[in-house]
């Protein structure tokens, strides 16, 4: 590290550098990503300021999407342990590698499936990126719908995961009942189903 601030001044010179360490200096994914771990806690105080140097060392070290996921999730769960912080960190992430909603989603949707296993689990997490992307209930319904069917594809379990986002995100029983309805107006596009609005109900 000392090297690296003494060559270099720019932050994505310094981590540049830093990644040619960490790559000479280890083999393994994972201990490539403590060196790195250690560079960005080292380099940077502020959390974004991690996460902004922990994002480039990913982009650095992976090329696939899918790889630069995963390099961003052990960042995520060595630097935090509260699973509310990892969310943060991991919706960091999100948005500073993709820009369009549907490829946050699908970044968070990743993050959410590595992090966790049990359905109700992946959900809450699912939750945790909806509420913290999104501001609008429409905005977070839409980004749920989202999750929901990248995550399951039977409409049943589909249905399972909806109504867990809306209890979870809604606690009057005429919000749930709204919000079941969005889910079931996007879920679905049957002329049974269209009829159902939001404006006529109680």
């Amino acid at each position: 590290m000392r090297f690296c601030t003494m060559l270099f001044y720019k932050p994505e010179e310094v981590c540049r550098a830093a990644v040619c360490f960490c790559t000479m200096l280890f083999y393994k994914p994972e201990e490539v990503c403590r060196a790195a771990m250690r560079f960005c806690t080292m380099l940077f105080y502020k959390p974004e300021e991690v996460c902004r140097a922990a994002m480039r060392f990913c982009t650095m070290l992976f090329y696939k999407p899918e790889e630069v996921c995963r390099a961003a999730m052990r960042f995520c769960t060595m630097l935090f342990y509260k699973p509310e912080e990892v969310c943060r960190a991991a919706m960091r992430f999100c948005t500073m590698l993709f820009y369009k909603p549907e490829e946050v989603c699908r970044a968070a949707m990743r993050f959410c499936t590595m992090l966790f296993y049990k359905p109700e689990e992946v959900c809450r997490a699912a939750m945790r990126f909806c509420t913290m992307l999104f501001y609008k209930p429409e905005e977070v319904c839409r980004a749920a719908m989202r999750f929901c069917t990248m995550l399951f594809y039977k409409p049943e379990e589909v249905c399972r995961a909806a109504m867990r986002f809306c209890t979870m995100l809604f606690y009057k029983p005429e919000e749930v009942c709204r919000a079941a309805v969005c889910f079931c107006t996007m879920l679905f596009t049957a002329d049974n189903c269209n009829e159902l609005q939001m404006d006529r109900l109680p």
